[in-house]
């Protein structure tokens, strides 16, 4: 009899709802019933249990004991305080993608930045989202330092940049066109001038944010 693996379902359980989150099928208020997503996606109440630790780990969503799981509710604070966690992360491996970063690994980077621009082209915000993490992501990986890439996951920001995208009053191409300065940075394998890059990139999408958050 083959064994049943509880921990992949419970990643499946909590990559879907994960994705809902941050693809905005659930939304900031929204409940989440175990009953239900334990049904509909054919696994234990238990399993959907533990996803939605993680989820809450992450700060994704949030329980009441007596009124049930939501979707969270981001508050200013909240907002600033994610964004200035990641700028710190980011800083640091920007600097050091700039002292390591192989020619190989700039082109992945310039093929994330041209898809960023051709789906900004085509007004798709999903495709765009994806493309701009897996940008900022790849600027993890490359520094080389495993925990910082650890703790970049669990700043979240697969749900802040959807966030900030749709957020954002400026057009998808104009947000495209601000990761030019941290790519023309580690072109220049400077690292000084790409931690100003990125620090003024993220800057200016926590300072939007803030500015339209109630």
């Amino acid at each position: 009899m083959q064994t049943i693996n509880k921990k992949k379902l419970k990643d499946a359980v909590f990559t879907s709802l994960q994705d809902a989150i941050i693809h905005g099928d659930l939304k900031p208020g929204d409940r989440i019933v175990e009953t239900k997503v334990a049904a509909d996606m054919g696994v234990s109440q238990a399993t959907v249990r533990e996803a939605l630790k993680d989820l809450e780990h992450l700060g994704m969503i949030e329980k009441n004991a007596h009124q049930g799981t939501y979707v969270k509710l981001i508050d200013k604070k909240e907002l600033k305080d994610a964004y200035d966690a990641r700028t710190i992360l980011e800083i640091y491996t920007a600097e050091m993608a700039a002292k390591n970063i192989s020619q190989a690994q700039l082109e992945t980077l310039r093929g994330h930045l041209d898809n960023m621009t051709k789906a900004a082209e085509e007004g798709d915000v999903i495709a765009y989202s994806d493309y701009n993490v897996r940008f900022h992501e790849s600027i993890a990986i490359i520094c080389g330092n495993k925990i910082v890439v650890k703790l970049w996951q669990i700043a979240n920001a697969s749900l802040w940049t959807l966030a900030s995208t749709n957020a954002s009053k400026h057009s998808l191409k104009s947000l495209a066109a601000r990761h030019i300065t941290v790519l023309r940075a580690l072109e220049n394998r400077d690292p000084d001038e790409a931690r100003a890059a990125i620090q003024a990139h993220l800057v200016e999408i926590r300072d939007e944010m803030i500015e339209d958050a109630q």
